[in-house]
């Protein structure tokens, strides 16, 4: 209630039109300053998860190329052993 009164003493106060002109534009550049800052952060914040998602990707393709050699390799490991295996079945 007291916060109430203190305003409306404050906004009684304000008569001349030219203050009030003032004020309004100083808010306005307040909430202009704050939205530029607000962007800014945005936007670093944007550029900096791009960076990371990018590394993410590069380091998976690399995984799954990796994977995919190991798989190749062992594919052709078993395969030799069935080779074998079947050779041994033949000979006995």
């Amino acid at each position: 209630m007291n916060e109430v009164r203190n305003y409306r003493t404050y906004h009684h106060r304000i008569t001349d039109p030219s203050i009030r002109v003032h004020l309004q534009t100083d808010a306005n550049s307040q909430i202009e300053q704050q939205l530029n800052e607000a962007q800014t952060l945005f936007n670093r914040q944007c550029d900096v998860t791009r960076k990371v998602m990018d590394h993410c990707i590069s380091k998976f393709d690399e995984h799954k190329s990796v994977c995919k050699a190991f798989l190749r390799a062992q594919l052709q490991y078993y395969q030799s052993c069935v080779d074998h295996v079947e050779g041994a079945i033949q000979s006995l």
